[in-house]
């Protein structure tokens, strides 16, 4: 067999292997896009991404985390922003919507005052970095797959009587 052949092949069989293994880990996540109902949150929203716009990390890729609570007749809301969506879409997100262009993942309980869920839905395809592919084997030295950078801002709020109070700020940015 020509050496060239040889090469071909061997890059081709490699390529194969590869896309077979990126389809194993790969996954995919069904979720509703959200309405926002409500004009306070609106404006929060605007707030934070006006705030990331001036952050070194910023880019138009920049996706955000909301994850809401209740207790006590309190609703807890944070929301994050982050770099790497493969990690929002693996921590059961029930919803998405976008907002100045940025991707919105929601988790936890559904509060009806902020948000109502619509018919519409998207698939969300992306890596679960919990796979057992990731995981060392027995024995096997721990691989560094991904670093997570938690160089981001996070903001809590307090939403209780139709009205949002601020809890928390913490920012790597001015």
């Amino acid at each position: 067999m020509p050496p060239n052949l040889k090469i071909s092949l061997s890059l081709l069989l490699l390529v194969f292997a590869v896309n077979l293994n990126a389809q194993h880990l790969q996954k995919h996540v069904e979720l509703h896009k959200l309405k926002i109902n409500n004009d306070k949150f609106s404006d929060i929203l605007e707030r934070i991404v006006e705030h990331e716009r001036d952050c070194y990390y910023f880019n138009s890729k920049l996706s955000f985390s909301i994850y809401v609570s209740e207790n006590e007749n309190l609703l807890s809301v944070t929301i994050a922003s982050i770099d790497d969506l493969n990690i929002l879409l693996s921590n059961e997100a029930y919803g998405y919507f976008k907002f100045e262009k940025h991707i919105f993942i929601v988790r936890g309980i559904n509060p009806h005052a902020i948000f109502s869920i619509t018919h519409d839905k998207k698939i969300f395809k992306f890596f679960d970095y919990s796979d057992e592919s990731f995981q060392p084997k027995e024995g096997e030295t721990p691989i560094l797959y991904f670093l997570v950078n938690d160089r981001f801002s996070q903001w809590n709020y307090n939403y209780k009587n139709a009205d949002f109070t601020v809890d928390e700020i913490s920012t790597f940015c001015k």
